[in-house]
């Protein structure tokens, strides 16, 4: 399915963009990445509109591990606490991520 195509995209993009040996250096490539390639309102009017419309059950179990994987991965780094403006607001996106992948679904590893 396209929308899976695109999920995968992103994640693919976060990864290649988002990496750092220590804390700091990963937070200053995740705030280039989200002002630069993915603004929190990008990736909800594409990730996040997209599986609204097109409903979260058609997402195959392995995007599904994917997108869990990076919500706890992100949880973990960042904490539940930002002065950053820009992440404050990813926090946002972040919560929907974590309610619909982390809380509410099954995972099943294939």
């Amino acid at each position: 399915a396209l929308v899976e195509i695109v999920m995968s995209e992103f994640l693919d993009h976060y990864q290649n963009n988002v990496n750092g040996s220590d804390r700091d250096l990963w937070l200053s490539s995740l705030i280039h990445w989200l002002e630069n390639f993915y603004p929190p309102a990008v990736i909800e009017s594409s990730i996040k509109r997209s599986l609204m419309l097109k409903g979260i059950q058609i997402i195959s179990g392995t995007i599904r591990s994917m997108f869990r994987e990076w919500v706890l991965d992100l949880r973990l780094k960042l904490g539940n606490s930002h002065d950053i403006p820009i992440l404050k607001r990813f926090d946002v996106t972040i919560r929907w991520f974590e309610s619909t992948f982390v809380h509410k679904t099954k995972v099943v590893r294939v």
